[in-house]
Formats: C-alpha cells, structure tokens, sequence
C-alpha cells in the first residue's frame, strides 16, 4: 500500500532523495523480508531446543555412546542466547520500519501531503538516516552470529533430526479441537476457539514460554471479559488491527483502514474478531450480521452466558 500512495502523490519524488525514495518503495518489501528472517531464527531455535531435550533425556548408557553430548548440551545454551539476541534485533528493527510506514501512511491519511506540512517528511528522513546506521551495525553482528548458529546445527542437526521423533513424543490424540467462542459475564472470561495444530504450533515455536497444552490455551486463548468490553471501540480497532496485520499479515496502512472501519460498529462484539483466525471469517460473520442470519455462521459457535437480571 505504501506504493500506492507513491503512485498518487507524485510530490514524494521531489521531497526525499533518490536513495530515501527508494528505501520507501521497498520498504514492505523490507518489512516482509526481516519478518521471514526472524521466522527462520525461531526454527533454528527449534531445533536447537529439541536437540537440548534429547541429550537431557539421555540414558547412562546413551551417554557413554556419546563422549560429546555434555559439550553439545552446554553449547545449546549459548547457541539459544544468540538466538533469542537475533529475533529481540529483527524485532527492534521491524518496529522501526513500522514506524516510518505508519508515519507515511498516518500523515496521508491525515492529508498532510496536501497542506504542503513538511516537518512530517524531515522527521522521516531523520528515521530513514537513523535505521540506516542500525541496520548496518546490526548486519555485522547478526551475519557471525548467524555463521555461529548454522555451523553448531550443521554440525549436530542429523543427530537431532534422526532421534527427535524417539526421544520426544507429545501425546495429541488426547487432545481435542475447541469450536466454541464463550462469553462468560458470570466467569468474568472470554474463552476463545482453537484447533490443537494452533496449540502444538506454541509449544514448538515457544519452547520456552509454555510448559504445556493447557499452559498455551490458559496464557493465548482465556482472557477477562474487561479486556474486551471496557473500551469497546479501542478493542474493535485493536482486534482489527492484529487480525490483518498479524494474522493475514498484510501492510500496515490495510491494518488501519480495516480497523478504521470496524472501530466504530457498535453492533459488532470485540470477541468475535479476535475469536476470528483470518479475515475472511470475520467477512462472513459480518455478512450474517447485515443480513439478521447468525445461524449461517459456521466457522465457530458463539455462546454467551448473561448474569440474569
């Protein structure tokens, strides 16, 4: 969307410089292109952690087959901390690239274009110039990081790939499927849908932040209702938001118009978008709601518990 607005305001080229205009016709591109990074971190995070649970569930006698495996377990840890620095770097940087694009679009939006304001793009150029110095202390930094973490996994990733399956088994079948959105006014919660896939995808992205299944539905999918209902055109922008950025993963000016045009529809319940897992869900929801016919509805069930009167 950011290349849209370039298109239309033609003005941009003669307010920035050829590299500063470049940097912001790529910068989705740049956008999406730190984000797969920091996806490719957390699966070598992943199979840096599930190489630490074998050798921690090694046998006394696997141990001796093994002279190696207390030296691996203990470069485990330093590989994760180098890691987790890389993905808390791409993060930092991902913000500061939102930043510039939310300043682009919020001041088109706000039509700063045409009331010839040009303090917004001399602020864009300082954050331009300032990510620019970031980016290139960071690449120095991450690209030997990176050779330190490959070189640990080339080294030690067919042992892990080979035993994983054996040494680490998580019983799903006892799992099952949530297909219920419920609004409890006597729990004071809000308990969200979600499919064990979603569930299993924690655990093995998150090693470290859940301890088990029911650890993931507690901290992911149960909140107080007050998170939902005590701003209730806050939370509508929130939700939207988070369901087109985060989820579909689209830009962030998709984000803000979506948002800005949910926000303010009252007759739209907050749980409902964030019970929604993509956009075409809360689409279909909202057709049923304009057409006075919930029960087309499929994709979860809705059930709300009113304290009585």
């Amino acid at each position: 969307m950011i290349k849209e607005i370039i298109n239309k305001e033609t003005s941009l080229k003669d307010l920035f410089d050829k590299n500063n205009f470049e940097f912001i016709n790529s910068l989705e591109n740049n956008i999406n292109e730190i984000h797969e990074k920091i996806l490719e971190q957390k699966i070598k995070r992943k199979h840096v952690m599930d190489l630490a649970k074998i050798l921690n569930t090694q046998t006394p006698t696997d141990k001796l087959c093994n002279n190696n495996s207390e030296n691996v377990l203990d470069n485990s840890k330093e590989i994760v901390n180098i890691i987790n620095s890389n993905i808390s770097s791409l993060y930092s940087i991902e913000v500061e690239l939102n930043n510039i694009c939310q300043s682009i679009t919020s001041s088109y939006i706000s039509s700063s274009f045409k009331d010839n304001s040009y303090s917004i793009f001399d602020s864009i150029k300082t954050n331009i110039t300032e990510y620019s110095n970031t980016l290139a202390n960071f690449n120095s930094t991450f690209e030997e990081n990176d050779k330190k973490i490959d070189n640990y996994l080339n080294q030690n990733v067919n042992f892990t790939l080979n035993n994983v399956n054996e040494k680490i088994s998580i019983n799903r079948e006892m799992y099952v499927d949530n297909p219920y959105l419920v609004v409890s006014e006597k729990d004071k919660k809000v308990y969200l849908p979600y499919n064990v896939s979603e569930i299993n995808s924690y655990l093995e992205m998150y090693p470290n932040s859940y301890s088990s299944f029911e650890d993931v539905v507690e901290k992911e999918f149960i909140y107080s209702l007050d998170f939902y209902t005590k701003n209730p055109i806050y939370t509508r922008f929130r939700e939207s938001y988070a369901l087109i950025r985060d989820r579909e993963g689209k830009s962030v000016l998709e984000a803000l118009r979506y948002s800005f045009d949910l926000m303010f529809k009252n007759d739209l319940n907050p749980c409902i978008i964030a019970a929604c897992k993509n956009q075409a869900q809360l689409d279909d929801y909202l057709k049923c709601l304009e057409n006075n016919n919930l029960d087309n509805f499929k994709h979860f069930k809705i059930q709300f518990y009113v304290n009585p009167l």
